[in-house]
């Protein structure tokens, strides 16, 4: 290695002509030991001078410092280049993410349009049910309904007459009137049994014009008693929550000045 890298080239020995040796005569051949020259101590090996650089190209680097990586073998790694393509298996598999991505998707969409149109079967279904219903209730109504008005006024009359049999001092008014009470508060039982309920109003309670039928109005001077029911004439009932027969009542009439 020389000390500067651009110094001259040393200079070529010359090289001797070899001298073709001189056979002896066998005659003269003695029986002397060979005489033999020391041996040189074998000479370093040159180094080849280097090449000139040219224009543009870079200088050869002398032989005997070649990298040595060179010589070994380039270790392989496993660790992908920019320039190698995509992995064929890592594009399959994308490819079916994406489906089943989009297969889930459209089950979800398929789902809940599922759910909807369950949704809307059961409100349907249980409107139609409700609407049957009240349909046979109607229809129950109109049939049963001027059946058990008949019951109730025949129930209404013999309350009726019950009543005023008692008010009498007459001893043959009374006669039977026990039985005759019997019978009446049979019908009553016999109205329960179709949810027919009596109600009956008291003396003092507000007028309801749904609920009450003014039979006659009974004057008063107290303001305070005004619209209020004075007697009850006979009981109401009612079906289903219903008024289908109103109770005959007396009410109060306020008149200023008149007696309380």
């Amino acid at each position: 290695m020389y000390d500067d890298e651009w110094a001259a080239p040393p200079p070529i020995p010359k090289r001797e002509e070899p001298v073709e040796p001189v056979e002896p005569d066998e005659a003269e051949v003695t029986e002397e030991a060979p005489v033999t020259a020391p041996e040189e101590p074998a000479a370093a090996p040159e180094e080849a001078p280097e090449a000139p650089e040219k224009d543009g190209e870079p200088a050869a680097e002398p032989a005997g410092e070649k990298d040595a990586s060179a010589e070994e073998p380039a270790e392989e790694t496993s660790e992908p280049t920019e320039d190698a393509g995509a992995d064929p298996v890592l594009e399959a598999v994308g490819d079916l993410r994406e489906t089943l991505l989009g297969e889930l998707g459209a089950l979800r969409e398929l789902f809940k349009k599922k759910i909807d149109r369950n949704e809307f079967e059961t409100a349907t279904l249980k409107n139609q049910t409700e609407e049957i219903e009240r349909y046979r209730a109607g229809v129950y109504d109109k049939i049963m309904t001027p059946l058990l008005l008949k019951v109730v006024d025949v129930a209404d009359k013999m309350g009726t007459t019950v009543t005023y049999a008692r008010s009498q001092d007459d001893p043959d008014a009374s006669v039977g009137l026990e039985d005759f009470e019997t019978y009446r508060d049979m019908l009553v039982e016999l109205l329960e049994d179709y949810s027919v309920l009596p109600f009956s109003p008291e003396v003092g309670d507000r007028f309801e014009s749904g609920r009450h039928r003014v039979v006659s109005r009974v004057t008063t001077g107290d303001r305070s008693l005004h619209q209020r029911v004075a007697e009850v004439l006979s009981q109401g009932y009612e079906l289903n929550g219903s008024v289908i027969s109103q109770a005959s009542v007396k009410v109060y009439g306020y008149k200023e000045g008149a007696q309380a």
